[in-house]
């Protein structure tokens, strides 16, 4: 499928790049300094302002690729392409913190690895009920590689009409 168009960055918005900043004070700030400095500020929003950020912009370079390739085939190029840069960016140093957390005994690793490995950990959280300690944040990345798995096909493929639809209720009810 040579000369089908990828899925590739959309121009800059600095704006974002400001977002991200304020994003990485509330995440930093939630797991660097000590408890008692946070008071009533929910510094979780960091986290869920990246998530944010990141659909909007998966989305964005999505929708810029989808509209390059009317084709199925040009579609599944795109689709292939994109997966393809986010797995090469994201398991390697996924699977390596995996293995240095088993190594070194962290959390409930060694008695759960499949669910590491899987990037299930938000759902066996759920399901235990218990939080990992010390390896918790393998949560974020479960619930990041879910949305890389399902996001592309959604924006790709559905027809345009139920485009919109679709992201209303993907936001409206998101699990």
């Amino acid at each position: 499928m040579a000369g089908a168009p990828a899925v590739t960055a959309q121009p800059r918005i600095a704006q974002i790049d400001g977002l991200r900043g304020l994003a990485f004070l509330g995440v930093a700030w939630l797991h660097w300094t000590p408890l008692s400095w946070h008071g009533p500020v929910p510094w979780e929003i960091g986290l869920f302002l990246f998530f944010v950020l990141s659909g909007f912009l998966v989305t964005r370079n999505l929708l810029a690729a989808r509209d390059r390739a009317p084709s199925v085939a040009g579609r599944l190029t795109a689709a292939r392409a994109f997966l393809g840069r986010r797995q090469l960016r994201l398991l390697a140093p996924y699977y390596a913190a995996i293995v240095v957390a088993f190594l070194l005994g962290a959390g409930d690793i060694r008695q759960s690895p499949l669910w590491y490995v899987f990037h299930l950990v938000n759902i066996h959280i759920a399901l235990d009920g218990t939080w990992p300690g010390g390896i918790a944040h393998f949560w974020t990345l479960s619930v990041q590689q879910q949305f890389y798995l399902a996001w592309p096909w959604l924006i790709l493929f559905l027809p345009r009409r139920a485009l919109v639809p679709a992201l209303v209720a993907a936001t409206a009810f998101p699990t």
